[in-house]
């Protein structure tokens, strides 16, 4: 039998929340050089978080991706008799898979036609991103079968999942929400146009902060048995 260590380790999870906040930092920067000092085009596309294939997009399709790989990698190698089940852990990779393609494609953009057609015949006018109608409903019925899932998962994963999922849903909803209103009512104000673009930022970050606390949650299911000129990856289960 070879050397049992964990999947990821500390050092895994530390790099993964240190690009992270090197991506952060560099929208800050961008954003702070171009309000205060000029506008430079070819930066300000690069880490718009508003657009598609930019920098923070990019990384948080990516961090995605990574969770659905590690829940996919969970799945495949756990035992049959395994506390968590080989299929459950199969359906909530492909949840996140399509978390990241909606992340890289913006999909959740095309409700917002059917969303306006509801909110008109009630008279709802304040809500600015309509999309998110359709986006609390399924949020709810998702929370709710995850809080039933993550009954099966060891402590440790169960609360550090409980976390990725409530700062991931409290920045694509909530925080999203706020933005929205700020956007629909910056009325040619400076200040709330800087408002806004902090808002967006926020919100990147606690989805992105919520993957990489998500990988490593879910990596814990995980462990590598390293042998001479060998390793394997098996079930922590």
């Amino acid at each position: 039998m070879g050397t049992i260590e964990p999947f990821l380790g500390r050092r895994g999870g530390r790099v993964l929340a240190a690009v992270t906040a090197l991506v952060g930092l560099a929208y800050l920067a961008t954003q702070t050089y171009v309000s205060t000092i000029g506008e430079i085009p070819e930066l300000e596309r690069a880490f718009d978080v508003d657009q598609e294939g930019t920098v923070p997009t990019a990384w948080n399709t990516l961090l995605l991706v990574l969770v659905a790989g590690v829940l996919a990698l969970a799945g495949k190698v756990s035992p049959v008799d395994a506390q968590v089940g080989r299929r459950s852990l199969y359906v909530a990779a492909g949840v996140v898979a399509y978390l990241a393609i909606d992340e890289a494609a913006q999909l959740h953009e095309l409700a917002t036609i059917p969303a306006d057609a509801i909110l008109d015949r009630f008279d709802v006018r304040w809500l600015t991103y309509t999309w998110l109608v359709f986006g609390a409903i399924v949020a709810v019925v998702v929370g709710a079968i995850a809080l039933r899932w993550g009954r099966s998962l060891p402590p440790f994963v169960r609360r550090r999942a409980a976390v990725a999922l409530g700062v991931y849903l409290g920045g694509a909803l909530v925080v999203e929400a706020l933005n929205g209103w700020v956007y629909e009512h910056r009325d040619g104000s400076q200040f709330r146009q800087y408002v806004y673009m902090a808002g967006v930022g926020v919100e990147e970050m606690m989805e992105m902060t919520a993957c990489v606390v998500a990988v490593t949650a879910f990596a814990a299911l995980l462990q590598t048995e390293r042998r001479p000129r060998m390793v394997t990856i098996r079930s922590a289960q």
